[in-house]
């Protein structure tokens, strides 16, 4: 829809063109009449087109997956500190940090 509108662009700034020359008259007549009858695609090799609605897939899915890693980092993080402050008494009983102990003189 985009490429159709630019090639309609492009097809009235070649009429605009001034000349004398009938040769190249007919030569703009031509290709404009190309461009207006032609659509305009770009493609990956002939296997997709390569449009808005790709882009903003792409977009889409770096996006969901960038969440997706935040997330898990995030996790990870949390469990690391707690296995690194989740610590056993003498007794075997274990307790979340420093500071309990020091609650619990008795231990």
């Amino acid at each position: 829809m985009v490429d159709t509108l630019w090639a309609s662009r492009t097809g009235e700034l070649l009429h605009k063109i001034d000349t004398e020359d009938t040769d190249i008259v007919d030569e703009i007549e031509m290709f404009s009449l190309q461009i207006a009858n032609h659509n305009v695609e770009f493609n990956a090799a002939g296997f997709f087109p390569i449009n808005y609605a790709l882009i903003f897939s792409i977009i889409g899915g770096v996006t969901t997956y960038i969440i997706i890693l935040i997330k898990m980092a995030t996790t990870k993080a949390i469990n690391i500190y707690q296995a690194m402050t989740l610590t056993k008494d003498s007794h075997g009983m274990a307790y979340q940090g420093m500071w309990q102990h020091s609650q619990c003189p008795g231990l």
